[in-house]
């Protein structure tokens, strides 16, 4: 027997020390590895490790110790393929994941166009990576949790991708078995690990672009619906940079709500803000019935994706770069076979782009602050 077997069965009986288990964290840990630790053939590990029964109780539950000993983890897509081949179906080798979404229409790819890039960035680094994408309509007609579940096994769905939502969710399904990835916090519950734009990137980016083009009074008009879904990351950074600036120059920021003509129409008087950084889609539209001309009365800027944008400056949070890391977030997942909730959610943030539009212009000499690295 070869030194590395004769590791193996040292560690499969406690016998390793702490070096030699360094070294075996470098061996891959198969079933011929499992059968020469446990003393028995690959065959019986197999049969022991698949809970047949042609094998004795004590012997699967001894194979069984050893292979949990040794830290062994079975191939996920390699035991789909074998059971396809036991059950004489044919065998196929490419992986589908599943793109869930709640929005209250069935294709919300091909009238909402922020959610559109995002699923054609997801759609294209599945392919691109060996996966087909397959859609699921959270609301569809008769669509329950538990009939979900049978839709997501019956159609060999592998991992899931939910993307933003308009309205909050909490999903109850078989997490144990399918790894899964979010997008921004729609999702209440479970806590997934999660994918977002860089939306502080976003702010301290409109934060120096305003403040090089001299704008002093700043006001930051925050809607509660976009501050549900990104959770403070514009309110934070912008409450930061007011605190360097003199209280003469600080915009009083409103707790996010439901704004209307008229709210707007107060704070914007009271206020008295030379630039407005925007998330309300109506904004544009109050401006110009207030008889306010973008830029020479009031610069505008927006830090998110707006329908109404238009030449507006703004931050690019490309859309379609989000759906692909979310794409490879999952893919990742399910390399490493994890499934199930993740103990330690991780959430990854996909850099912005500025986009020079027409709704700012110079006002008076730079303010001095370095907010570069920040942006």
């Amino acid at each position: 027997m070869g030194w590395g077997r004769v590791l193996l069965c040292q560690a499969a009986f406690g016998l390793a020390t702490a070096s030699q288990l360094d070294k075996l964290n470098f061996m891959p840990v198969t079933l011929r590895v499992i059968a020469a630790a446990a003393g028995v053939s690959k065959s019986t590990v197999s049969l022991a490790l698949s809970g047949n029964p042609r094998t004795a109780e004590a012997t699967r539950r001894r194979v069984a110790a050893v292979a949990e000993r040794l830290g062994y983890r079975p191939n996920a897509a390699f035991t789909r393929v074998m059971h396809q081949i036991r059950a004489g179906r044919s065998v196929s080798v490419q992986s589908t994941l599943g793109l869930l979404h709640g929005f209250p229409e069935k294709n919300p790819h091909l009238t909402n166009a922020y959610h559109g890039e995002i699923v054609r960035g997801a759609e294209m680094r599945a392919t691109e990576r060996g996966y087909r994408l397959d859609h699921l309509w959270l609301r569809e007609p008769g669509m329950t949790e538990a009939r979900l579940g049978r839709v997501i096994r019956a159609r060999g769905i592998s991992g899931l991708f939910i993307p933003r939502s308009p309205e909050p969710l909490v999903l109850s399904l078989h997490w144990d078995s399918l790894p899964a990835v979010t997008m921004a916090y729609t999702l209440v519950a479970p806590r997934l690990s999660r994918v977002s734009a860089h939306n502080q990137q976003a702010m301290f980016m409109c934060l120096e672009k305003l403040c090089a083009l001299g704008y002093r009074r700043i006001g930051l008009q925050l809607d509660a619906k976009f501050d549900d879904h990104e959770r403070f990351q514009l309110a934070a950074p912008f409450l930061w940079y007011q605190r360097l600036i003199p209280p003469r120059d600080r915009v009083r920021l409103l707790p996010p709500g439901p704004w209307t003509e008229a709210s707007f129409r107060v704070w914007l008087k009271r206020g008295r803000p030379d630039a407005i950084i925007v998330t309300n889609d109506q904004t544009p539209a109050w401006l110009t019935r207030l008889g306010l001309e973008v830029p020479r009365d009031v610069g505008v800027v927006i830090p998110d994706f707006l329908e109404t944008a238009g030449s507006f400056s703004r931050v690019n949070h490309r859309p379609e770069r989000i759906g692909a890391a979310a794409i490879d977030l999952l893919i990742g997942q399910l390399h490493r076979n994890e499934s199930g909730l993740p103990r330690i959610p991780k959430t990854m943030y996909v850099d912005v782009e500025w986009y020079e539009g027409t709704s700012l212009r110079r006002v008076g000499p730079p303010r001095l602050m370095d907010l570069q690295d920040l942006a």
